[in-house]
This record gives structure tokens, sequence and C-alpha cells, in this order.
């Protein structure tokens, strides 16, 4: 029954389907976020000119080493805040995605089987939000951690460029290389939490409708 079931045409379908919905919707706010983050890099580059044209000595004191770091920590703080409220907005969409297709999944699959459509009975905006809200601090600490690990290269990269006495353009622009080489992370980021909502969301789903509506539903 099992090679049947993978081997039936339109069970392979509805879950390509489901699989290019998922790859849409993360591709999608994936390039969002970025766009985003795109604009916490350029304010901080804005920042760090108006810190140089403080000043055109071209020496790179301790004071301007401060105001820097303090540059950096609030573009950090900012990145940080739209992340959450970003990642917060999609994982309801992402969650109840998962919850939809899931009942489509058994209702379609279970026919394939028993020839019969099983009512199923389940709130699927309550479960959507439970599962956001269950996520939330695990995000939360994996946003808290990214942001650590920029800050700490970043106050490297400072006080180095401190010691070698190099001007604040120059430092900026360092600055704007290493902040585009990071969009891969941000990307990597946001699809590894929306693919793990939507997971978390099928398996909530379906406890939901054991509970609920098939009992048996293994």
């Amino acid at each position: 029954m099992e090679d049947i079931f993978f081997e039936d045409q339109e069970v392979a379908n509805l879950a390509q389907d489901h699989i290019d919905a998922i790859t849409s919707y993360t591709e999608k706010e994936a390039e969002r976020i970025t766009k985003a983050y795109r604009r916490v890099r350029q304010d901080l580059r804005d920042r760090l000119d108006a810190l140089d044209n403080q000043d055109k000595t071209g020496t790179f004191t301790a004071q301007r080493t401060r105001g820097a770091l303090l540059q950096v920590e609030a573009a950090l703080g900012a990145m940080t805040k739209n992340l959450n409220s970003d990642l917060n907005s999609s994982s309801l969409d992402i969650a109840g995605m998962g919850i939809e297709n899931l009942v489509t999944e058994i209702e379609s699959w279970n026919q394939h089987f028993t020839g019969a459509l099983v009512p199923i009975n389940i709130d699927a905006v309550a479960v959507a939000t439970d599962t956001s809200n269950f996520l939330f601090n695990q995000r939360e600490a994996s946003l808290a951690a990214y942001s650590a690990a920029i800050r700490s290269k970043m106050a490297y990269a400072i006080t180095d460029a401190a010691i070698a006495e190099i001007s604040m353009s120059e430092l900026n622009s360092k600055i704007g290389k290493f902040f585009l080489g990071e969009e891969w992370v941000i990307q990597r980021l946001v699809r590894t939490e929306l693919h793990n909502i939507y997971n978390r969301g099928k398996i909530n789903g379906m406890f939901d409708i054991r509970e609920n509506s098939i009992p048996d539903l293994q």
C-alpha cells in the first residue's frame, strides 16, 4: 500500500504543490526582510559618514572609536528589532499555511486510502497563533545570538582600525562590505526559521486533529 501511495500521481502532485508554495513564500519573505536589512546597513553608513564629517583631521581617536561603536550598536539594535517584527508577522502566515496544507493532505490522502472524506474540525487561526507564540522565544534567541556575533566582529574591526590608524571613510567602506557579505546569512536565517514554523504548525495541527476529529490519526 505504501509503495502504491507514493507512486500515485495525484499524491505526488499535491505534495509538490505544497513544496512549491512554501519555497515561494520563504524566498519572497527572505528577500523582503533582506531589503529591510539593507536599509539598516545604509543608515549605519550614513551615520558613520556624518561622524567622519564632524572631524576632518583624518585621525582615528579613542573618541571616534567610541562614536563608531555606538553607531554600530544602534544599527544592530534596529536590525534585531526589525527582524523580530518581520518574522513575527511572517510566522503567523507560514504556520497557517502549514495547517491548511495539512488539512488538504489528510482529506485528499484519506480518500486515497479509504475512499471516504473524514470531516476535520480545526481552528487554524488558534493553532497558528499558538505555534507562533510557542516558537517566539526560540526565534528571539536565534536573532539575539546572530546580533551578538555581528557586534563582536564589528567591535574587533573598529578596534583594529583604530590601532592601524585607518581613516573613518576606509572603515565605513569595510563595514559596508562586511554587511553586504552577511546578506546570505540573513536569508538563510529567515528560511530556516520559517520552515521550522511551517513544520511545527503541521505537527501542532496533527495533535489538534487527533484530539478533535480523527482519534486514531497516526
